[in-house]
């Protein structure tokens, strides 16, 4: 029993290694992660993407960078990612969003392979809304 427990800690903290990890569930916000594949398109340019909620600007980041967004606020929104479609926003959830141009897929991912592309970028840039607005 000792080994199996230790076992299930040692696999917990190889897949939250390196990254922060935020706790949603009962909070009063969600977290939106935004997380392009890793590629560079032709002659060594890097892909750039402006993302966009409803009608603001959160932030742009680079081919190898996530973004990591932190709302206040609930209900349907337009996400603006390579791609534009809608995204029902609960308090309390997470949210991972793949960015591949590759693939085509501009859209919500699952937590497994949204982590495993968090975990290839090199930088997260953290941005939170403003409770003001």
């Amino acid at each position: 029993m000792k080994n199996i427990l230790l076992g299930i800690l040692i696999i917990q903290s190889l897949f939250s290694y390196g990254q922060e990890q935020v706790v949603t569930e009962g909070k009063d916000f969600s977290i939106i992660n935004f997380v392009p594949f890793p590629m560079k398109i032709a002659n060594g340019k890097s892909m750039i993407y402006t993302i966009g909620l409803g009608n603001r600007v959160i932030g742009t980041i680079a081919y190898n960078e996530n973004l990591q967004y932190k709302i206040y606020s609930e209900g349907r929104a337009t996400v603006i990612a390579g791609g534009a479609f809608l995204l029902d926003i609960k308090k309390g959830s997470t949210y991972w969003i793949e960015l591949n141009p590759r693939s085509g897929n501009y859209g919500v991912t699952n937590e497994k392979a949204g982590l495993k592309l968090f975990k290839k970028n090199v930088n997260t840039l953290y941005v939170e809304e403003d409770r003001n607005k």
